[in-house]
């Protein structure tokens, strides 16, 4: 038969165990927060760096095209008058 003595140690071992669950799952509750935190942030700046070397992908598109067609035009000699003349017909 137990005693008040062995019924309060094993009280006071099971509230100490309680508090240890809690502080475990407490801890583990903040490294999955800041897991997922560091996660979206990565996604964030993967998905930035994407758009940007795209968008530099344009650019460089944009600008080629628009020397190429400069280059014909010249080459051509629809510049000055005679092109606002094309233009026109």
């Amino acid at each position: 038969m137990a005693t008040r003595d062995d019924t309060k140690d094993q009280s006071k071992a099971a509230d100490e165990a309680a508090r240890t669950a809690r502080t475990v799952t407490d801890e583990a509750a903040r490294v999955g927060e800041q897991s997922a935190r560091a996660g979206a942030d990565m996604a964030r700046r993967g998905t930035e760096t994407a758009r940007d070397v795209f968008q530099a992908g344009l650019n460089t598109a944009n600008e080629t095209f628009q020397r190429m067609s400069d280059q014909v035009t010249n080459v051509l000699g629809f510049n000055g008058p005679q092109a606002e003349e094309l233009a026109r017909r």
